[in-house]
């Protein structure tokens, strides 16, 4: 009778415990939504990517990030020379239920690792040359390297036929010409008195290294090309770092501005 008794207390203990539990959990889609969205949580600040759930107790959630560049609508993180705010918006939806939630995301600035590099050739192997026009070769061991050359001023052509272009893409060890006027300029009278010469060295997606060319026209004619700086970016642990676009553009700015404040 004692045992009967016991097992009766224990189902009904059971029951009881399965009734306040489906009382505790929502019951429709809008519950469900609200409760993901009390549940669902971002780090405040992050020095790399970020998981960002896509499904939460049944609840689908999509991301929108208020600068892409820096955190990706997926989570990337892209790390910047500064601290960086980012606001990320969760779409919370089931059926006709949706909700956002908000949060803030302080992206910590990067500590980049950089060295020193060699990797210029000029003509005769020498910074000042009366040879017109002159030519740039840039070298790098891995043959897949690409360097993504930009100028403020004047222009490019690879060496040979002359094919006119402000931005230039090559690999190591392929000539590069740069002319002191601007394309559709003359060459006589409309030579640029100072360049800067920026070059984005590339390996597949990453950003390996940058470098800063000072052109200087003088009469002669000679010209001046003056390497400011080429780094490279090596790996750390094996994997090369996360370098953006915005950290090599802020460095290369540096650059020319303290060029231009010492000329």
């Amino acid at each position: 009778m004692k045992n009967t008794l016991i097992r009766v207390l224990t189902i009904v203990l059971l029951v009881a415990a399965l009734l306040l539990i489906s009382c505790l959990e929502p019951v429709n889609d809008a519950e469900k939504v609200a409760a993901a969205k009390e549940k669902l949580t971002v780090p405040e600040e992050t020095d790399s990517d970020l998981d960002l759930p896509v499904v939460l107790n049944g609840v689908t959630i999509s991301w929108t990030s208020s600068d892409e560049d820096v955190i990706s609508n997926t989570g990337k993180v892209t790390r910047q020379p500064s601290d960086t705010l980012v606001k990320l918006i969760a779409t919370l939806a089931l059926g006709n239920a949706v909700d956002t939630k908000e949060f803030t995301v302080r992206v910590i600035t990067v500590v980049i690792i950089e060295e020193e590099a060699e990797l210029f050739d000029f003509y005769k192997y020498s910074p000042f040359s009366s040879q017109w026009p002159p030519w740039i070769e840039m070298m790098h061991p891995d043959e897949n390297t690409v360097f993504d050359c930009t100028a403020d001023k004047g222009h490019f052509s690879l060496y040979g036929p002359y094919i006119p272009l402000k931005n230039i893409r090559v690999h190591s060890l392929v000539p590069v010409q740069w002319y002191f006027y601007e394309i559709g300029g003359n060459q006589s009278s409309d030579k640029v008195e100072q360049a800067f010469i920026e070059i984005v060295i590339r390996l597949e997606e990453n950003i390996i290294g940058y470098a800063v060319i000072e052109a200087i026209w003088m009469a002669g004619p000679r010209h001046s090309l003056n390497p400011l700086r080429y780094v490279i970016f090596p790996k750390t642990d094996g994997e090369y770092q996360n370098v953006s676009k915005e950290y090599v553009k802020a460095a290369i700015d540096k650059i020319k501005n303290e060029a231009i404040g010492g000329s």
